[in-house]
C-alpha cells in the first residue's frame, strides 16, 4: 500500500467513525488487591493478562506459591545500613568477629525468623506465579512487582541464617536454608518476565556459592551432604531456562509494539522512535481517535514492524536452542540479528533487547549449580575415603546418581584428581567472568578435538530414558552407537590435523566445511535410534511434551 493510499484510508476511516462509535473497552474483570508491605497494589486478571500474551497457568490462589511469598515480604523485617551491610557479607561467607556486630546480627536473624520460615514454605509449593500489578487498560509495560526487592533481601538472609546454622553445628538445617533459596530461585526463574527470571537466577547463584564455601570449610557430615545432591538432582530437573525467559520477554515486545501501533495517546518518542508531534490527544472511542490510529500506521506500518520483531525473536531462539548432541546454543552478534530491521523502522530498534548477556548468565548459573553438586559428591567422597575420586565415574552411584554435562559446553567435566592453589577439585572451578570465554571457545570446538565420544554416548543414554527403552532396544542402541561411533574414530584419525591447522588459523568456514562428515554421522545416528521406539512408546512421548507446553 502505498503513502496516498494510507493517507485516504485514514481520512476515509475518519468520515465514517467521526461521530462517537465506541471503541472497544478494556477488560472489565473485578481487580483484586493485594497488599504488600502496606501498600495496596491492583493484581491485573488472569485472563487479561492471558490476552496480552502473557502465559498464565490454570492455578488457584491458595495453590500458587507467590501468594505465600506475599506473606514472607509482609512478614520480613528491613534491616538498618549497618546491619544489612552485616546481612550482605553474611551471605557471600563472611562472619563478624565482634561481639556487638554479632549480636545485632543474630537479633535481626531472630527478628525475620517468621519470613524465613514462610518462604521455606513456599517453596516446599510445587505451584508459582507471581502476578502483575497494574491498572486494566494501561500498557503490560507498565507493570509492577513490588515484591522482588524483599524477595533478594530474603534469599541473603537464607544465606546469612545457613552460615549461623552451620557454625552452631546445626548442619542439617543449614544446608535446608540454602537450599530453599535455591528452590526459591528456581520459583522466580520461571517468572513471567526476563527480570523476574534473571532474579531467579541471581539467587540460585548465590545459594551455590554458599554451598559450595559451607562443604569446603565446615565437617559437615556425609550424610548431611550427600542428602543436599539428592534434593539438588530434583531442583536440576526443573531449573530455569532461557527459551522460558525468551518468550515470556517476548510477549512483553508484542505488547510495546501494538499498544504504540494502536494507541495514538502514546508517544512514540519516549521509546527513541521519531514521530510527528501530537497537538492534542482525544478521548478513547471518537472519531479523532480512530484518524490519529490511522494516521499512525502511515509513519508506523504495524504489520512490516511486527514481522521485524517476529523473525528477531526467531533468529535468537534458533541461536540459543541447544544442538541434538547436547551443545549448548549460542547468540550471533546482534548487530547481525537486526540485520534484516530496515533503518526506518526505528520502533522495533528500540523495542528488542539484548539477549546475549542474559544467555551466557543462564548458563553460567546452570554450569555453577552442577559444579557445586559435583563438589559436594567430590567432598563426600574425600571424607568417606580419605582422598579425591580418581575420576567423576567413581563418584556413580553412591554419591551422585548421575554424572551432568557441563552446561557451558554440552561436554563432560574436565576434572581431575588434584586441586587449584584455592583447593578447588581440578575442573570443577566456577564460572566466572574470568574464565566463562575460554569456556565459550570450548563449546565452538569442533567435536574431533573434544570428547565427543562422552557426548554421543549421553546422547543415546538420554534416548533410552526418554523413550524408556526395554533391554533389548537399549542393545541395539549399543550396537548403532559403537558402529557409528568406530567411523567417526576413523575419521578423527585421519582428519584431526587439518582441522587443528583450521582451527589456528580461525578458518571458520573451512573448520565447517571438515566437520560434515562428522556431522552427517551424529544425524545417521539419530535417524537409525528413531526407528527403535515402539508406536506406544512414542505416543508417551509425544503426549508428556505436549503437556509440558501446556
Amino acid at each position: 500500500m502505498t503513502l496516498m493510499h494510507r493517507v485516504r484510508r485514514a481520512i476515509y476511516c475518519c468520515i465514517l467513525i467521526a461521530p462517537t462509535i465506541a471503541a472497544g473497552e478494556p477488560p472489565t474483570a473485578d481487580q483484586m488487591s493485594i497488599m504488600v508491605r502496606g501498600q495496596s497494589y491492583n493484581m491485573l486478571p488472569y485472563n487479561y493478562l492471558r490476552e496480552r500474551g502473557v502465559r498464565v497457568p490454570e492455578i488457584s490462589h491458595e495453590d500458587n506459591a507467590a501468594f505465600r511469598y506475599f506473606d514472607a515480604v509482609n512478614a520480613h523485617v528491613r534491616a538498618e545500613p549497618d546491619i544489612a551491610d552485616w546481612v550482605d557479607r553474611a551471605a557471600k561467607g563472611e562472619w563478624p568477629e565482634d561481639a556487638e556486630n554479632e549480636a545485632a546480627l543474630l537479633a535481626h536473624l531472630d527478628a525475620n525468623a517468621n519470613a524465613i520460615s514462610l518462604t521455606r514454605e513456599a517453596t516446599q509449593m510445587d505451584d508459582y506465579f507471581l502476578p502483575l500489578f497494574g491498572n486494566v487498560g494501561d500498557p503490560l509495560y507498565s507493570f509492577l512487582l513490588p515484591s522482588l526487592s524483599d524477595q533478594r533481601h530474603i534469599a541473603k538472609l537464607l544465606a546469612a541464617d545457613a552460615q549461623r546454622q552451620i557454625r552452631a553445628g546445626e548442619f542439617e538445617l543449614g544446608m535446608d536454608r540454602l537450599l530453599t533459596a535455591q528452590r526459591m530461585g528456581n520459583h522466580l526463574g520461571h517468572g513471567s518476565t526476563m527480570i523476574e527470571g534473571l532474579v531467579g537466577v541471581a539467587v540460585s547463584a548465590m545459594a551455590s556459592d554458599q554451598l559450595t564455601k559451607m562443604a569446603a570449610t565446615y565437617d559437615i557430615p556425609t550424610d548431611v551432604l550427600l542428602n543436599t545432591t539428592t534434593e539438588m538432582d530434583d531442583i536440576a530437573a526443573n531449573l530455569p531456562s532461557f527459551e522460558d525467559m525468551l518468550r515470556a520477554e517476548e510477549a512483553l515486545t508484542d505488547d510495546i509494539v501494538e499498544d504504540v501501533l494502536i494507541n495514538p495517546t502514546v508517544d512514540p518518542n519516549v521509546l527513541g522512535v521519531p514521530a510527528p508531534p501530537s497537538l492534542f490527544k482525544p478521548e478513547n472511542g471518537t472519531g479523532w481517535h480512530k484518524l490519529l490510529k490511522e494516521l499512525r500506521r502511515v509513519y508506523l506500518p504495524d504489520r512490516a514492524i511486527k514481522r521485524h520483531a517476529k523473525k528477531y525473536y526467531e533468529k535468537v531462539r534458533k541461536g540459543t536452542r541447544p544442538k541434538k548432541d547436547g551443545t549448548p546454543g549460542t547468540i550471533l552478534q546482534e548487530d547481525l540479528l537486526l540485520a534484516d530491521v530496515p533503518s526506518w523502522d526505528m520502533l522495533t530498534m528500540a523495542t528488542l533487547p539484548s539477549f546475549s548477556r542474559a544467555h551466557e548468565i543462564v548458563l553460567m548459573s546452570k554450569s555453577n549449580f552442577e559444579r557445586t553438586r559435583v563438589r559436594l559428591a567430590v567432598r563426600a567422597y574425600e571424607q568417606d575415603r580419605g582422598q579425591l575420586p580418581p575420576n567423576l565415574q567413581a563418584l556413580t552411584p553412591t554419591y551422585l546418581s548421575s554424572l551432568p554435562a557441563d552446561p557451558m559446553t554440552g561436554y563432560d567435566f574436565e576434572y581431575q584428581p588434584t586441586t587449584t592453589d584455592d583447593g578447588v577439585p581440578v575442573g570443577l572451578t566456577k564460572v566466572t567472568r574470568d574464565n566463562a570465554d575460554e569456556l565459550k571457545r570450548k563449546r565452538r570446538t569442533p567435536a574431533i578435538l573434544t570428547p565427543r565420544a562422552s557426548k554421543w554416548r549421553r546422547f543415546v543414554m538420554s534416548f533410552a530414558d526418554r523413550y524408556e527403552l526395554d533391554d533389548r532396544q537399549r542393545a541395539s542402541a549399543e550396537g548403532i552407537l559403537r558402529d557409528v561411533e568406530s567411523r567417526a574414530a576413523a575419521f578423527e584419525r585421519t582428519q584431526g590435523a587439518k582441522i587443528q591447522q583450521l582451527i589456528d588459523e580461525d578458518d571458520q568456514a573451512g573448520i565447517k566445511a571438515e566437520m560434515k562428515p562428522l556431522d552427517k554421522l551424529f544425524d545417521e545416528l539419530d535417524r537409525r535410534l528413531q526407528k527403535l521406539p515402539t508406536r506406544k512408546q512414542r505416543a508417551a512421548v509425544k503426549q508428556q511434551a505436549a503437556k509440558e507446553r501446556d
